[in-house]
């Protein structure tokens, strides 16, 4: 399959879209046969190229994908490092606004498992249907795909058939509380 791949060319244009797609940067797929570049290791977050690269803050906080996880405060582990062009195609509001967690729980199973870090903007927390958010819902911290219904309520959804739709009123909708998007897992 590989040597296919060194014997067929395809277009620029399918060639840029393609990078895109899988988040390369621009121009990765014209480097010649050689193989990938050797990746220079670093030591410390202060070692990567800051016009590259964001420091997101990584917390000891657990969103639960399950039945809720009670909030015990918020200690900083080891910051995660992001492509800076990644997060401007995912529409960052700012990186001020990004927090990686982890999930505790299997209900958002398969596409969060237990133990999964996830990346959270919390400058985006209106909500578009179907997508994955961090809440708070009831005093617990989720992590769950939304809904919203016509009458102004919220479908509060698990990816694990598992576990049953919840349905909230507007007015429960609006004692919920909303963290952010989930915008990497």
């Amino acid at each position: 399959y590989i040597s296919l791949l060194h014997r067929r060319h395809f277009g620029e244009k399918a060639a840029r879209k393609m990078e895109e797609m899988l988040s390369m940067p621009n121009g990765f797929l014209d480097m010649n046969s050689e193989g990938p570049k050797v990746i220079d290791d670093w030591d410390k977050p202060s070692d990567l190229p800051a016009d590259v690269y964001a420091l997101v803050p990584r917390l000891a906080v657990q969103l639960s994908a399950g039945n809720g996880c009670h909030p015990n405060g918020e200690k900083e582990l080891p910051p995660l490092a992001f492509r800076r062009d990644w997060l401007q195609k995912r529409h960052v509001t700012s990186k001020n606004n990004l927090r990686v967690v982890s999930v505790h729980g299997d209900s958002m199973s398969p596409f969060l498992q237990d133990q999964d870090i996830v990346l959270i903007d919390t400058g985006q927390t209106t909500i578009q249907d179907n997508e994955v958010y961090a809440i708070v819902h009831g005093g617990d911290l989720r992590v769950k795909r939304l809904m919203k219904t016509f009458s102004g309520g919220l479908r509060i959804r698990s990816d694990n058939p598992a576990y049953p739709e919840e349905v909230l009123s507007a007015s429960d909708a609006e004692a919920m509380s909303c963290i952010g998007k989930i915008l990497w897992r």
